[in-house]
């Protein structure tokens, strides 16, 4: 870090020998997130975004000597992810009730809780990939409603402005918004790489089909539902972010990953995270064969015992499958690989947080929905299925899986 980055009243003093007694000790205490959680975040936000484009995220471009964002921008980010996300959306209490598990299990196998480091940086990775995602999202929604406007225009076709001025129920325009984003996913779309900051994403004559499809029903859309419709599409999606990884990135995952560790002396063990996607090897030892660490994914009515082999290659696209998922997704995939539990919709709607358990079955549809799209996105066909499957829910570090998904 350059002397002007150390003198910014932005950059907090970076904690060292970072323990999980300390981030659970802060959390329980009145200060909830400062200083460690804080530190924590700013300097993984700070390692993530080294040598990515900061005009794609709306800021100027203003780095230090190495390359590092300015430290007023990472410090921003910082904010929106402690105080959003960590904080008021819940998930500071969700990756520590992940966390007080895995110590549990640690406990019993005499393991050293503070291997599980990594699985809270991991958790907190996918939160800085949301907030930096929905960063870039008004930049291309803006971008891809300026050129619809056009079509809709050269078609002299009229769009209401606003939802309230459309006669139609909360529940028609809920409806049309997610057909509207059905639509828009099953047309091609372009990596964004982050290289131009109004990435097309579309074809011109994609969206023209796409405007063609919506012509059908285009009383019932405003523009305001065809914005949401959009974002609903981009958030939560990570293919920019993983874009921007390989194009800006010069190290490796699994270097960046082993580097981080070695600056914090932290060691990959069975039960962290951080073995799962950076240092899983070809095998698994006899040891842990032995004791019944394999996994039983049941896709529709097949069923069959998959080993824990994952090359390293297939467990970085496994992380990358992983963030398309959000975090209430995620718990849903651990509770439900259980084999030795049975959760009614009442529980389930309690521990995912859903206002009532009559929205359940279409949480638990919209879910396999998703999945069935990343293996799309990805391209992974039959078999591969169950093989991609187990790895992601070992990467949630779960390690004797039943789960019963209609995987297409």
């Amino acid at each position: 870090m350059s002397k002007n980055s150390e003198s910014s009243p932005f950059v907090p003093k970076k904690i060292t020998n970072l323990t999980i007694n300390q981030l659970i000790d802060e959390a329980e205490s009145e200060a909830k997130v400062y200083p460690v959680w804080w530190s924590l975040v700013y300097f993984l936000v700070r390692s993530m975004t080294q040598g990515w484009p900061m005009t794609a995220f709306r800021f100027e471009e203003i780095r230090d000597a190495q390359n590092c964002w300015n430290p007023e921008a990472i410090h921003d980010i910082t904010s929106e992810v402690v105080c959003l996300e960590l904080l008021e959306h819940g998930q500071q209490e969700y990756i520590l009730g992940i966390v007080r598990d895995a110590i549990t299990k640690s406990n019993q196998s005499h393991s050293d809780p503070n291997s599980h480091l990594a699985l809270v940086k991991y958790f907190l990775k996918q939160q800085i990939n949301k907030v930096l995602d929905h960063r870039r999202a008004p930049t291309l929604t803006g971008n891809l409603i300026s050129r619809l406007r056009e079509i809709f225009e050269a078609a002299s076709v009229n769009l209401v402005e606003k939802i309230s001025d459309l006669d139609q129920s909360e529940i028609e325009t809920d409806q049309t918004v997610k057909k509207m984003a059905s639509l828009l996913r099953a047309h091609p779309r372009f990596p964004n790489t982050g290289e131009e900051r109004l990435s097309r994403l579309y074809e011109t004559t994609d969206l023209k089909n796409f405007a063609d499809q919506l012509y059908t029903f285009a009383d019932k859309i405003a523009w305001e539902s065809v914005k949401l419709a959009i974002e609903s599409t981009l958030t939560g999606m990570s293919g920019s972010i993983s874009a921007l990884e390989a194009t800006y990135r010069t190290d490796s995952l699994a270097r960046v990953e082993s580097l981080d560790r070695a600056e914090t002396g932290e060691m990959g063990t069975t039960n962290s995270l951080s073995r799962s996607y950076a240092y899983v090897t070809s095998a698994v030892d006899e040891a842990q064969l032995d004791s019944g660490s394999l996994l039983d994914v049941r896709g529709g009515v097949q069923s069959e015992r998959v080993k824990l082999e994952f090359s390293r290659s297939d467990m970085e696209k496994i992380h990358q499958m992983l963030t398309k998922l959000d975090l209430r997704q995620q718990k849903f995939l651990i509770l439900q690989s259980d084999p030795e539990k049975e959760w009614n919709q009442t529980q389930i709607a309690e521990i995912l947080g859903l206002p009532a358990r009559k929205y359940v079955k279409e949480f638990i549809e919209n879910l396999g929905e998703k999945i069935n799209e990343i293996f799309l996105e990805y391209r992974i066909q039959g078999d591969d299925r169950n093989y991609y499957m187990a790895g992601m829910l070992s990467a949630l570090g779960v390690t004797n899986i039943a789960l019963e998904l209609e995987l297409k």
